[in-house]
């Protein structure tokens, strides 16, 4: 699924590999250099798999003050992300991972904005989570933005006023509902989405 659509959701629950999954797709499209990106509890995790299941490749951790960019598999995680935009975007990745990718729904957070610019022109992009029901659709948008599948939806607009219920209030627009919730499961899933039980 992953290498037949190039940019998506894994949305398998906890325990099925979603993590090897990933680096399956990275390996059979021959996708290096690669970047993952995770929660800094989980980057010797990923070190350990990387290494297990692509043997032969190079494997680096990125740490806050570590500006080594090399190896085919590098590993950082969101909350560095910022310091490293400028090494990271003169890489030339040719795959990237968002494991726990609910990180990155609120589209203000500069995690958010950072990943936005570091997949551009990125041919492989992936986004991982196993708790994929949020609290409200809003939380997808910057998801499907960094997919580059927003506009499989009807971009924005069209998307916030389906699917949150959007309207202008005084603060400007208020995102907070939800409405059309099959419509959008329909969707997601006939367009970028997949979750296996």
């Amino acid at each position: 699924y992953a290498v037949a659509n190039k940019r998506v959701f894994i949305g398998d629950e906890m325990g099925l590999g979603k993590t090897v999954q990933a680096l399956a797709t990275i390996q059979s499209e021959n996708s290096y250099p690669a970047l993952i990106v995770c929660p800094a509890s989980l980057k010797l995790n990923w070190q350990r798999e990387a290494r297990k299941w692509l043997p032969g490749k190079q494997v680096r951790v990125l740490q806050a003050r570590s500006p080594f960019y090399d190896g085919d598999i590098l590993i950082t995680n969101y909350d560095i992300l910022q310091r490293h935009v400028q090494g990271l975007m003169a890489r030339g990745f040719k795959a990237m991972i968002f494991d726990e990718s609910h990180y990155l729904k609120n589209y203000k957070a500069k995690r958010t904005t950072v990943s936005q610019e570091l997949v551009a022109g990125v041919p492989i992009v992936l986004c991982l989570t196993g708790t994929p029901v949020m609290n409200r659709p809003q939380e997808l948008v910057s998801q499907l933005k960094i997919l580059g599948r927003l506009e499989e939806f009807g971009g924005w607009h069209k998307f916030v006023t389906r699917f949150c219920n959007a309207y202008r209030d005084s603060y400007g627009w208020n995102l907070n509902g939800a409405a059309h919730l099959e419509e959008l499961h329909d969707k997601l899933r006939e367009v970028c989405f997949i979750r296996r039980l």
